[in-house]
């Protein structure tokens, strides 16, 4: 029988394993400070270790990460918890800082990301990259212009986003933290359908 290897004495959170093989995942110590992006190649042992480093903007752009995904592209987005979204090159091993700001649920940031904290990505059908922030709302990417663009408005009650999916018919859903759950529409993200508790949820 094959022994048992421990890769890593550190804290793991948000495993994702890469089509091409390495495993991402977001390190932190044992008082639970972010440690920064892991990545291990199983085919090799190998493991790689990326931090923040505030004076180079290729790096890292927070040690703490909430969400790791890949889009169809091969690009790696990695979503902090106070450095809004980057993309990270498997090939150059370089990082893409997006501009955001820091919201309170009240400000509309229009083409840059709209909160510090990231909690969902997901990518549709199309092809579309999705952002769900903390105190902002939703945002989608604009791959011909490179740029984020928020459908966040206050009065909407879509904020606070926890989970986004497409179901069959390609609609896109999205989940909240106590708004409820929303239909939006897939080319702009803004709300068509909100259902609350009211309408059979049992948690809003």
């Amino acid at each position: 029988s094959s022994a048992i290897r421990l890769i890593t004495p550190e804290i793991v959170y948000n495993l994702f394993a890469a089509k091409s093989g390495p495993v991402y995942y977001y390190a932190a110590d044992k008082s639970g400070n972010g440690a920064g992006l892991r990545v291990y190649d199983p085919k090799t042992g190998k493991k790689e270790k990326y931090k923040s480093n505030p004076k180079d903007t290729t790096t890292l752009s927070h040690n703490s990460i909430n969400y790791i995904l890949e889009d169809h592209t091969g690009i790696i987005w990695i979503g902090t918890n106070g450095s809004g979204i980057c993309a990270f090159d498997p090939h150059t091993k370089k990082f893409k800082r997006y501009p955001y700001i820091s919201n309170d649920f009240t400000k509309i940031s229009h083409n840059v990301l709209d909160d510090i904290a990231v909690n969902i990505i997901y990518e549709d059908r199309a092809g579309t990259l999705w952002v769900g922030t903390n105190n902002g709302g939703l945002n989608h990417f604009d791959r011909k212009r490179n740029i984020f663009i928020c459908s966040f408005r206050p009065q909407d009650g879509l904020s606070t986003i926890t989970s986004i999916n497409q179901d069959n018919k390609g609609r896109l859903w999205v989940g909240t933290y106590f708004n409820g759950l929303f239909l939006v529409d897939g080319r702009t993200g803004t709300p068509v359908k909100r259902l609350t508790e009211k309408d059979g949820l049992l948690s809003d």
